[in-house]
């Protein structure tokens, strides 16, 4: 790899994690190259960018939500200008009920502070059926969703890097490792291999979603969610996987999805195209960044698993401050927070 002499970041992967976390370095001065062969079954460029503030059966506010979405928005608004490309809209989301304990549970956490400024109206059946959507104990209307066009954002990031002469095409090689620039790995699951940091408690996790025909226009999460696309298409998932990261969409992983949709009316969607790919995910299932304790010059900036669109942006910032003004990080986000830390090889 023949870096530039001025290179103050080299950042291995460009994923979502790779490409914000550039700009977020760029902003504050430095000087940064990307490196990525883009090997398949990456999560970003299959990934529907959906950013959900209520989440789960037990309709939670997760990880410092309201800070997260509006730096998310700050962060895909100022981007989406700068590079002349559409990347994020924000919409509500219809959360169906499941059973009528969901329907009970929505009541107290709409009085709670956490999750109140994220949750609206909540709609029966006869205004669930017209938008298509049959559900016995109804839904609610959460507010503050959006989604992420995050595949045009990596492809507008890596046309950047190029423009400056920034980007690698190329494969790290650990023992090729240049000398004057830090280091960062964003390279997603692939950390499996890693020399420095594999042994951290990583948990991949293969998801599959569902390309669409189909006319409604109302994102859906009934647990397995429908977000509209424009022009008569939409996007469906998502599966979870821990075995077999690597085989592709698969014919299980189909049906299950098409039977997570059960709650939509006739006429049923059709499938156009299915994608695969596996996210990052960690034991504790928050994301993992920080320093090699024995390799000062190498860090780590990963681990976000389906919830990428959501974190990163805040991450990214966190991270940089660290990085740059040796800010800490907050302890659980910190690499330090496994015993596995204290003893990394340093190959």
């Amino acid at each position: 790899m023949n870096l530039h002499e001025d290179i103050d970041f080299l950042l291995v992967g460009h994923g979502l994690a790779g490409a914000l976390l550039a700009d977020s370095l760029e902003r504050r001065g430095m000087r940064v190259a990307v490196t990525d062969p883009y090997l398949p079954f990456g999560a970003t460029k299959v990934a529907a960018g959906i950013l959900n503030p209520i989440i789960g059966p037990k309709l939670n506010a997760p990880w410092r939500i309201e800070d997260c979405l509006n730096k998310a928005r700050e962060t895909y608004e100022r981007l989406g200008k700068a590079w002349d490309v559409e990347l994020f809209r924000e919409f509500r989301m219809v959360r169906i009920f499941k059973d009528q304990e969901m329907a009970d549970r929505w009541r107290v956490r709409k009085v709670e502070s956490a999750t109140a400024p994220f949750m609206g109206k909540t709609f029966g059946s006869e205004e669930l059926g017209e938008m298509g959507v049959g559900s016995p104990f109804g839904a609610g209307e959460v507010l503050g969703a959006g989604a992420l066009r995050a595949r045009e954002l990596i492809e507008a990031s890596r046309r950047h890097l190029s423009d400056g002469g920034l980007f690698y095409s190329e494969a790290f090689d650990p023992q090729n490792a240049p000398s004057g620039p830090r280091i960062v790995f964003c390279e997603g699951f692939r950390v499996k291999d890693n020399p420095w940091f594999s042994a951290l408690p990583f948990a991949p996790v293969r998801g599959e979603i569902l390309e669409l025909a189909d006319d409604r226009t109302d994102f859906l999460n009934g647990g397995t969610w429908l977000l509209p696309r424009g022009s008569g298409q939409a996007l469906a998932g998502s599966t979870f996987d821990w075995d077999d990261l690597e085989s592709g969409p698969t014919d299980i992983g189909t049906k299950k999805i098409l039977e997570g949709l059960h709650y939509l009316n006739a006429p049923k969607p059709s499938v156009t195209g299915r994608r695969s790919g596996v996210r990052p995910g960690t034991r504790d299932r928050m994301p993992i960044m920080g320093t090699h304790p024995k390799k000062l010059s190498i860090s780590i900036f990963n681990g976000f698993g389906s919830r990428g669109g959501t974190l990163i942006p805040l991450c990214t910032e966190l991270f940089a401050e660290y990085l740059l003004e040796e800010k800490p990080l907050p302890e659980e986000l910190d690499l330090r927070r496994f015993p596995e830390a204290d003893s990394l090889p340093t190959p």
